[in-house]
């Protein structure tokens, strides 16, 4: 499962992922098997945090730079969520086996998506199934699918890529014939029905976008990559180089075409207030 889950994800912003999305749809299929078929709950707790504390410090590597204390601690919040996600799988399911997991998986995903993405402190929102599917590159078109955002928010996006893998649990978990056979064409029947009205959305909403879209301002935007210790043991080299470069990127985005109307600046990209009587 980690290993999908990652590999779903784009390599940028440090995520370190390859960006084969596809994977985020059957990603949680190996979770589901685990969490539903584990009889020893102990043994459940500790190797899925194990497995999700190894994920997410490789996932947020980059933050070590800033802070190594505040990253094994993040790491381990979000790994403990991943943790009670099994555990409420594998709670749920062996008490109410009856209850489909085309459902039931989704149903328990998101919401402990929707739990760590605004606890502690206002939670942390990354890395959440939904984002797998949406554009990274340049040349990608917008996701048809994620267009039911605008109703559920992302996480109505995560509970239909889970209820996926939620039917081929179905479909590995109720052998035989007869009302297992039943069981498992209900469960394909709503996964179908339920893709078909969220591309139908999407389509229907993208297509109202695009009639309605009129030419705006052109904006350059300025990014620089500079070390982290720039911000935190800065010296007049550094900063004199910092700005130096904002400058050179500033003129080359000015001398561009089309030329630009706004040019937009990286937060603290200054090392001093540039209006001294403002900031006093």
């Amino acid at each position: 499962f980690a290993l999908l889950f990652g590999l779903a994800f784009p390599h940028s912003g440090g995520s370190g992922g390859a960006g084969w999305w596809l994977l985020g749809y059957v990603a949680l299929i190996p979770f589901g098997l685990a969490a539903t078929r584990s009889q020893r709950t102990l043994t459940l707790a500790w190797t899925t945090l194990a497995v999700a504390l190894a994920w997410w410090l490789v996932m947020l590597r980059w933050l070590v730079e800033v802070t190594a204390g505040g990253t094994f601690g993040l790491a381990l919040t979000m790994a403990v969520y991943w943790m009670l996600a099994a555990l409420m799988l594998n709670a749920i399911h062996r008490r109410h086996p009856r209850i489909p997991l085309v459902l039931l998986l989704p149903g328990v995903w998101m919401t402990i998506e929707l739990l760590r993405s605004t606890c502690p402190m206002g939670g942390f929102s990354w890395f959440c199934l939904a984002h797998v599917i949406m554009p990274w590159r340049p040349e990608q078109g917008v996701s048809t699918l994620a267009q039911i955002a605008d109703i559920f928010a992302q996480y109505g996006v995560s509970f239909v890529i889970a209820m996926i893998a939620g039917a081929v649990l179905d479909e590995l978990n109720t052998p035989g014939k007869g009302r297992g056979r039943s069981f498992r064409g209900a469960a394909t029947t709503l996964v179908v029905l339920t893709l078909a009205a969220c591309v139908w959305h999407g389509w229907r909403v993208r297509a109202n976008t695009e009639a309605s879209l009129r030419p705006g301002p052109v904006v350059g935007v300025v990014q620089t990559n500079v070390p982290q210790d720039n911000k935190t043991r800065p010296s007049f080299e550094t900063d004199k180089a910092m700005w130096d470069q904002l400058a050179s990127l500033t003129r080359q985005v000015a001398s561009g075409t089309p030329k630009p109307q706004l040019i937009v600046w990286p937060e603290t990209s200054t090392p001093a207030p540039l209006n001294a009587e403002a900031a006093g």
